[in-house]
């Protein structure tokens, strides 16, 4: 049988868009040398563009070697039609794809009793805005996107079960020392206190 072929989304880079100058504004803290982050949020509206490239800049000297990221977005304009939307697609990101780990995917699909939506990643710019910068920083990586519903208020059900399914890459695994990062809740960062 053969392997059907993953679908690929535009970003954009692909599509020559022009990022708007941002003003420049000191970073208030910068990570310790020791400090390895494990979570993190950054944003995705291009607004932003210099903030997200020095954030993966910053990222990338603390944490090189980042072989997944899990990026959470919100599913604009309800386009999934599943409490959790994935792909096993790729991005184009100027000319190179940053391909979906697949295994954390299947993982992750089964559960959050998720499914496979190509469709939403086209026009969903929470991650096609963030991957040209992983691939910059981290081209030997892979994704792993999720969108769901993050609308305000907070749903906590859809929060717990995003919770559940990502604990065994957070506290179990303790992944910051298996070369992972990943989009949460919350900016956190641990010691790097390698056993």
């Amino acid at each position: 049988m053969e392997e059907k072929k993953a679908a690929h989304f535009p970003t954009w880079q692909e599509r020559n868009l022009i990022s708007p100058d941002t003003p420049e504004i000191p970073i208030e803290q910068n990570l310790a040398k020791n400090d390895v982050p494990f979570a993190g949020i950054v944003s995705h509206h291009l607004l932003a563009y210099k903030f997200i490239d020095e954030w993966f800049f910053e990222l990338s000297g603390h944490n090189p070697k980042i072989k997944t990221f899990i990026v959470l977005s919100p599913s604009h304009w309800n386009l999934s039609r599943a409490d959790f939307s994935m792909t096993s697609g790729a991005w184009n990101c100027d000319g190179t794809f940053l391909k979906t780990d697949k295994k954390i995917q299947k993982t992750l699909l089964e559960k959050l009793d998720g499914k496979n939506e190509d469709d939403v990643f086209l026009y969903e710019h929470g991650v096609s805005a963030i991957a040209p910068f992983i691939a910059k920083y981290f081209p030997k990586s892979k994704i792993v996107a999720i969108a769901y519903d993050a609308e305000s208020p907070v749903n906590t059900k859809i929060a717990n079960r995003l919770s559940v399914a990502l604990e065994q890459f957070v506290a179990k695994k303790r992944f910051f020392h298996f070369n992972f990062f990943g989009f949460f809740a919350s900016s956190r960062y641990r010691k790097n206190k390698a056993k």
